[in-house]
């Protein structure tokens, strides 16, 4: 029997290991001892994935069925990342069901899930305790995901169709939580990975015409409105935040890959984290605006709000980008 750990033969000598269970758990405990622990992500028997967390299958595999056993390990960031990927996995699972707007059995057990999304990004936020930007992060994700649980618990196949300002409520939100959460992933990921500049330089490329195509649009969200053309309105308001998610996303890659390229830069007269704790707040009065259907508010934070924003965030971009090609030539 081979066992492989993180794609490495690892040379072992079986005792009185009889089944698979005995095997992974041996070497289990042996890793979760080192000086860095590390703890299980993936077990493959033969090929097959299977659970640690199912004692009763992994008993019934004995030795002399076993040809392979291969193991992921992953320290404590690795492993607080890994459940931060699949929270964003959820997210987007949510986002794209609602906006089909028809009821799916998904949102039978949504309720357990964004419960079981609060518990684990509490957890993450006690082990990393002492990250005090990370903790900073928690009162907006959990008073988000509190007003996400409280609008998504009434739905039923009797609800369905949604009014358009229901789904794109639920939405914005949700593009809010990505953002929260993207950015505690990437403040985990500070110091231990990189980004290519060049990866950087080409994402940026791909941002900026975004920009261009949405602050012409944005203005007429009030028109639209007024005209009650609400769908219209709120496909707008939608592709403003997932742009500001995007951006938000490459700022973040480049604090990672080079914290010095901020130098002597600001948004809007104020550094990057204060600019994104107002940049939420003002997400968290659009999705008040948009749940009290406030046509004018929604408007007018659109326009005279997050208006400036984008153009201020664009032209940072634009800076941004110049200074990684001055370094790269």
């Amino acid at each position: 029997m081979e066992v492989y750990v993180n794609e490495t033969l690892l040379p072992i000598e079986l005792e009185d290991e009889k089944t698979a269970f005995d095997v992974i758990k041996g070497i289990s405990d042996f890793f979760a001892k080192e000086k860095v622990p590390q703890f299980v992500t993936k077990i493959l028997i033969n090929g097959t994935e299977y659970s640690f967390a199912d004692d009763d299958s992994l008993k019934r595999i004995e030795i002399e069925t076993i040809d392979k056993i291969e193991f992921e390990f992953k320290d404590i960031i690795g492993v607080s990342k890994l459940s931060i990927e699949q929270i964003l996995l959820y997210i987007d699972l949510l986002k794209q069901y609602i906006s089909e707007n028809k009821w799916n059995d998904f949102f039978s057990n949504i309720e357990d899930s964004l419960e079981w999304i609060e518990s684990g990004v509490n957890q993450i936020m006690e082990i990393f305790s002492l990250k005090q930007e990370i903790v900073a992060l928690k009162k907006f994700f959990i008073d988000d995901l509190l007003n996400l649980k409280k609008i998504v618990s009434i739905l039923s196949p009797e609800k369905f169709p949604l009014a358009t300002e229901e789904i794109q409520k639920i939405i914005i939100i949700c593009e809010r939580l990505g953002i929260l959460i993207s950015k505690v992933f990437q403040l985990l990921d500070l110091g231990f990975t990189g980004n290519a500049k060049e990866d950087i330089i080409l994402r940026i490329t791909e941002i900026l015409p975004l920009y261009d195509d949405l602050m012409p649009v944005l203005p007429e969200v009030s028109t639209l409105l007024q005209k009650a053309c609400d769908k219209d309105a709120m496909e707008i308001i939608q592709k403003l935040t997932t742009l500001i998610d995007g951006s938000i996303s490459v700022f973040l890659a480049l604090k990672n890959s080079d914290s010095n390229i901020f130098e002597n830069l600001e948004i809007n007269g104020v550094s990057f984290d204060s600019f994104f704790d107002s940049l939420t707040e003002r997400l968290h009065e659009l999705v008040s605006a948009i749940e009290n259907k406030d046509s004018v508010m929604i408007g007018d934070l659109v326009e005279y709000e997050f208006l400036p924003n984008i153009e201020e965030m664009k032209e940072l971009l634009g800076e941004l980008k110049n200074r990684l090609l001055n370094q790269i030539s």
